[in-house]
């Protein structure tokens, strides 16, 4: 794992003062009452900034929800990756990401991995990236089991941007290990409302293949979050 940390730092040069930054910030939030009384809050955050052949990013998010003033959701995520362009279609990267689940089958989870990435559809209104990497991964299970296994990845990100201004996006993403496959997709739509400003709906599944006794494989997450575009 620490090898792995010094690659991913020892590829992101300082370009504070130069380039180009973009980024988004999300936030949804539900209450009800009644005959159920509960609060659901989720938000996302992720910035990236790009000099000459180098694209450094950085996303988090937190989904929190209470029902009768009982916490039953609280997960955590932050990643960090850096870019390298070898050509307009094809770049290598390296990235950490961390996951804190304090409900779910796996209540924390690192993983590092260096790939290979390609553009396969490259046009004005539609993106496709293929990324396949390989590292490691450690979790620990809600019921205290350890793990440290080696990991295989596979990404495909997907990008349309309808006539309307409509951005279709889809993210897929799964890491292979002998002791647990995880997958996640996520599906989302956003349409815009003001100049920086959209509606964002998404439908997100997270598989894991091994999980400890009482506790599920599989979740399901459908938001419905304002975003912000800077």
């Amino acid at each position: 794992m620490k090898y792995i940390k010094i690659i991913v730092l020892a590829l992101c040069p300082i370009t504070v003062f130069a380039g180009e930054t973009s980024g988004s910030a999300e936030l949804g939030y539900l209450a009800r009452s009644g005959n159920t009384d509960s609060t659901d809050l989720n938000a996302k955050f992720g910035v990236a900034h790009s000099y000459g052949k180098w694209t450094q990013s950085f996303n988090a998010s937190a989904e929190l929800a209470e029902e009768k003033n009982t916490r039953t959701t609280q997960r955590y995520q932050a990643g960090v990756k850096s870019e390298y362009r070898l050509s307009d279609q094809d770049y290598v990267f390296a990235a950490v990401d961390y996951q804190s689940d304090k409900f779910g089958a796996y209540s924390r989870r690192y993983s590092e991995t260096l790939g290979y990435g390609r553009r396969l559809i490259n046009q004005e209104t539609q993106t496709l990236d293929l990324e396949l990497g390989a590292g490691a991964r450690q979790s620990r299970l809600s019921d205290g089991t350890k793990q440290s296994e080696a990991i295989a990845s596979l990404g495909l990100n997907y990008f349309y941007q309808l006539k309307t201004g409509a951005e279709f996006r889809n993210n897929f993403l799964t890491e292979a290990g002998e002791e647990n496959t995880y997958l996640e997709n996520e599906a989302s739509l956003a349409m815009p409302l003001l100049a920086n400003i959209s509606l964002k709906t998404a439908y997100t599944v997270r598989h894991n293949t091994d999980v400890p006794a009482g506790t599920e494989k599989t979740d399901t997450l459908t938001s419905v979050n304002l975003a912000y575009k800077f």
